[in-house]
């Protein structure tokens, strides 16, 4: 199954949504799908320090 991910590549950089593929769930596994988690500090990403 093929979905899309957000993924820390490096240290200290923003972080990349990826399309990854997952293989069908097993024995003792969920797939949980998350819509929506509260708000953001920084809206505006050209905005984030990085230090």
């Amino acid at each position: 199954m093929r979905t899309m991910a957000v993924a820390a590549i490096e240290t200290e950089k923003f972080l990349e949504i990826i399309e990854v593929e997952l293989d069908g769930s097993q024995t003792g596994e969920a797939l949980i799908e998350i819509y929506a988690t509260g708000t953001v500090a920084v809206t505006n990403p050209a905005e984030a320090e990085i230090d």
